[in-house]
């Protein structure tokens, strides 16, 4: 997985494939973060496509400064339209995370991001 990784980073490749799991709620850590020209550099690119749309980037470095949640939702459709309008990736599929539940469980964190961490959990007798 290294050498793949390696090759990637530095633009090695004609196609790739990856996924992606988001850290947080924020677009920007999806769209800036893995799209933006500014990722988009070698060698360690987190934009795999090395993709290069200036409007894009301008367009989420925008966002990244505004507090205003429609206002920013408003910024990251249209960076969304440039993104389907070049499209330099092929999504192919989107995970559904599965839970298990019992009432007897305390403390079980749930969060979006599915990075959980079960060390306060603890169990009815």
């Amino acid at each position: 997985m290294g050498a793949y990784l390696d090759k990637v980073g530095n633009g090695l490749h004609d196609m790739c494939m990856f996924g992606w799991l988001g850290g947080n709620a924020d677009p920007d850590n999806f769209l800036y973060g893995l799209l933006s020209a500014d990722m988009a550099k070698t060698p360690g690119a987190a934009n795999a496509a090395l993709w290069k749309n200036t409007e894009y980037t301008e367009i989420c470095l925008k966002a990244q400064k505004i507090f205003d949640k429609g206002e920013r939702t408003k910024l990251y459709m249209k960076a969304q339209e440039i993104f389907h309008a070049d499209a330099p990736w092929l999504p192919l599929a989107h995970s559904t995370v599965v839970r298990c539940y019992s009432k007897k469980l305390h403390d079980v964190p749930l969060r979006p991001n599915g990075l959980n961490s079960f060390q306060m959990v603890w169990k009815e007798k």
